[in-house]
């Protein structure tokens, strides 16, 4: 029976292998990094960019075969499911959304390199947004009405899109083998 001591450190090792590696494994050896960031842009400057950290992010199954259905067919291809939109949230957590915002149509390409996806959204100018801390990528549902929640991203700290500043959200998504 093992000792107190060696099940402190096997839970040690596996909360820091869960929460503090940026590359998680999904399922056929096959390794998943999102990276997403969130650019402030005013009279086409940019004003500031926050890159948030390789990890707090949480992948439902219907958001994992989106992505795989935008690398295998393009991620222009219809019909199939789509990521469609990204909304915001103010809980610093990635278990629930707490939604401030409306949800915003993304754009999504397969940028260079073999297995990248990137969705964008923007919201323009309008009214200051308070205590951002989440992103949410929704896809299309398989009933093909509705639209159902696929990832859920975790900045780890709340920040505020000033009014009358655009925020460009791009969430990258990199798939490759162990």
């Amino acid at each position: 029976m093992p000792c107190l001591r060696c099940k402190l450190r096997s839970l040690y090792y596996r909360l820091y292998r869960r929460l503090f590696l940026p590359i998680r494994s999904i399922a056929g050896g096959i390794y998943i990094e999102d990276q997403v960031t969130a650019t402030f842009i005013k009279d086409g400057n940019v004003v500031k960019r926050i890159v948030g950290p390789k990890i707090h992010n949480r992948w439902a199954d219907g958001g994992l075969d989106s992505v795989a259905h935008c690398l295998r067919l393009g991620c222009g291809a219809a019909p199939g499911l789509k990521i469609e939109y990204m909304r915001l949230g103010s809980q610093c957590s990635d278990i629930n959304l707490t939604p401030i915002d409306v949800d915003k149509s993304t754009t999504n390409t397969d940028p260079g390199g073999i297995g990248n996806v990137k969705a964008t959204s923007q919201w323009t100018l309008g009214p200051e947004i308070a205590n951002i801390c989440q992103v949410c990528l929704k896809t299309r549902s398989y009933t093909g009405s509705g639209n159902i929640e696929a990832a859920l991203y975790n900045f780890g700290t709340q920040f505020t899109k000033p009014s009358g500043v655009d925020l460009k959200i791009e969430w990258t998504v990199t798939l490759s083998r162990a």
